[in-house]
């Protein structure tokens, strides 16, 4: 580099100086920018897409033999049923609870619950078979339409926590 020096008439030497412009990071530079948001837009295509191959239900075969179509009868194509598509499943029943037997007063919902309390019933493997299979579990599933005074049914069942 030329070093500055008086030269003899009293004049320095001069230099131009060209701006220079800092280096920026690769993800603030423009072209960095431009090829981000092509390949955001190209996979924005591509998931769409994909998105709309992949809602497409399967089509149904057509006939296997094309040829024979002018030789079949209108019966035997009335015969035939409709095929349902091989992706999709056959209509099921909801499924049913078990009933349960209800209460008919507090005569009969008072020994059951000083039993449930007694066996411990708060933790289903604790609890009798019996009680379970006749009126469910949780105690508040139980059927006690029918109870109509459920006055101190629990007084005295110190350890009942549900």
């Amino acid at each position: 580099a030329p070093v500055a020096s008086l030269t003899p008439g009293g004049r320095d030497a001069v230099y131009e100086a060209a701006p220079v412009e800092p280096e920026l990071p690769w993800w603030k530079q423009r072209r960095i920018k431009v090829l981000m948001t092509i390949i955001c837009i190209l996979v924005i295509a591509l998931t769409a897409g994909l998105g709309v191959a992949f809602s497409r239900s399967i089509p149904i075969a057509e006939a296997e033999n094309s040829s024979n179509d002018s030789i079949t009868t209108a019966t035997s194509t009335a015969a035939t049923a409709p095929t349902e598509p091989p992706n999709s499943l056959p209509p099921t029943q909801p499924p049913t609870e078990p009933s349960y037997k209800c209460f008919a007063d507090r005569n009969e919902l008072k020994p059951v619950v000083n039993r449930y309390v007694e066996d411990g019933c708060g933790s289903l493997p604790l609890c009798t078979a019996s009680i379970v299979e006749t009126y469910g579990w949780p105690m508040r599933e139980w059927c006690v339409d029918d109870v109509t005074n459920m006055a101190s049914l629990f007084e005295g069942l110190d350890t009942f926590d549900e």
